[in-house]
């Protein structure tokens, strides 16, 4: 291990036969500062040298303890720093990098990659501490802009036209985030003016357009439910009964359910509030119980309770091939026969598809969809929503039983401000409301009376 100094001292002028000169030693490397026999005090332009290049040394030396840029590297441009801030997000985790506890980069590092490169493209020559607000203002309009070959120059020769489009509403958004991150980067490690993140973040994010959330009936989602599996029908109802995140359930293990009594807890270990230090606590109790008790039982406490797996063997059973196969109209030929059963042996020669352990998001919505497809094809009206609709309908029909306060304990929410953004009992309190004062107010505005008009 290499010996570092703890305090600074002042290096020694020495006399250096060979060459006839005052030196001074400094980490192993010699520095001279002119002509001098060895006798006496040095000349007085040989002290200026020498007392001036301590000064620097010590500077030097302070900097670097205090974690400090050094002052001949402070003078590097955009680009260079881009490349140190994305190998510092790539060796650091969580939340100041993007590395994760399974050794694995987070998809943060990917979009700060794309979306530093046309900052690199425009700025790269720049140095950090003369990037200002218009800037940035002006970058934000660049990748704003709809594709030319000219506003898309951080693109490399021979990029595909669909490539070639101008950023979202939202991914731009994201990309101002990243880009103050970066910037945040640079002012806790001294390379640019103390405050000037807090100049940048001046600059306000998209609006964005309202999501609108489709309303769901309970009829509708039964109907869409008839076409799953079984592992993806109890994933939907426990999701309507708990009021929870398609996240919180998809990683759901026997171990972290606790039974007791009448009542369970199912504590989570990943949650959206988790990095803010906040528990997550689901009771489940009655219908709840009877849907995930055959998903617990003889299960392995640290197996997955929802496998695709599982759904994959329950297709190719009795009861999934009665979804599955449709009333042949045509006559079933021999070829046809023949046809199949190579298939069948094909099928069986090749190696086994291999099934992640757990459902993800993806593959949760995925099926989904095809149960929405099965649906209308056998002349169902479902309209087409996603597992997070399901979180907004329960909430809704819970606000609407016991009101906000219950709602807002049943969706684990902070404040009653949100719960009511994920229900859909304000729109029709708000509707209620008109009704109720237009039918107030009919008789006292006739439009068709004249006016009384006041003596003089």
């Amino acid at each position: 291990m290499p010996f570092r100094k703890k305090e600074f001292v002042r290096p020694d002028l020495k006399y250096h036969a060979a060459t006839h000169q005052a030196c001074a030693y400094w980490n192993g490397a010699r520095e001279n500062f002119g002509v001098w026999d060895g006798s006496g005090t040095a000349p007085s332009l040989v002290l200026q040298r020498y007392l001036r290049w301590c000064q620097q040394i010590e500077e030097q030396f302070f900097a670097k303890k205090l974690g400090m840029p050094d002052p001949e590297e402070a003078d590097l441009p955009l680009v260079v720093r881009i490349a140190e801030f994305l190998q510092f997000i790539q060796t650091h985790e969580q939340p100041d990098g993007a590395l994760l506890p399974s050794g694995r980069l987070s998809s943060i590092y990917g979009k700060c990659v794309a979306q530093l490169k046309p900052l690199a493209a425009l700025y790269g020559e720049t140095l950090p501490e003369n990037f200002m607000l218009w800037d940035f203002r002006a970058w934000r309009d660049k990748v704003r802009e709809e594709p030319s070959p000219s506003n898309f120059t951080w693109h490399p020769p021979g990029t595909p036209a669909r490539l070639l489009k101008a950023w979202s509403r939202k991914y731009t958004n994201e990309a101002r985030n990243n880009l103050l991150r970066f910037f945040r980067y640079l002012e806790t490690r001294g390379l640019v003016p103390e405050g000037r993140t807090h100049h940048l973040e001046q600059l306000k994010q998209l609006r964005l357009k309202p999501k609108k959330h489709i309303k769901l009936s309970r009829e509708q989602i039964h109907t869409t439910l008839q076409y799953t599996a079984p592992p993806v029908r109890a994933l939907a109802e426990l999701q309507m009964l708990l009021g929870a995140r398609p996240s919180e359930l998809l990683l759901m293990k026997p171990r972290y359910i606790v039974r007791n009594g009448n009542v369970w807890t199912f504590r989570p270990r990943r949650h959206k509030n988790l990095e803010r230090g906040k528990r997550r606590r689901i009771p489940i109790v009655g219908r709840a119980q009877e849907i995930l008790r055959p998903f617990l039982d003889g299960r392995d406490p640290d197996d997955y309770c929802f496998k695709p797996a599982e759904a994959v063997a329950w297709w190719k059973s009795a009861a999934g091939s009665a979804l599955r196969v449709r009333e042949r109209k045509t006559t079933l030929f021999p070829c046809e026969i023949k046809r199949r059963e190579k298939e069948k042996q094909r099928r069986a020669a090749k190696p086994k598809a291999c099934y992640n352990a757990h459902y993800d998001r993806h593959s949760y919505r995925l099926a989904i969809a095809h149960a929405i497809r099965k649906a209308r094809q056998a002349g169902h009206e479902v309209p087409a929503w996603s597992p997070y609709e399901l979180r907004h309908c329960s909430t809704t029909i819970v606000q609407r039983a016991v009101g906000i306060e219950k709602a807002q304990c049943h969706a684990g929410h902070e404040h009653a401000r949100t719960t009511e953004i994920y229900s859909h009992e304000q729109e029709r309190r708000r509707l209620a409301t008109a009704r109720k004062v237009q039918q107030t107010m009919e008789g006292r505005l006739d439009v068709s009376r004249p006016l009384p008009v006041k003596p003089r």
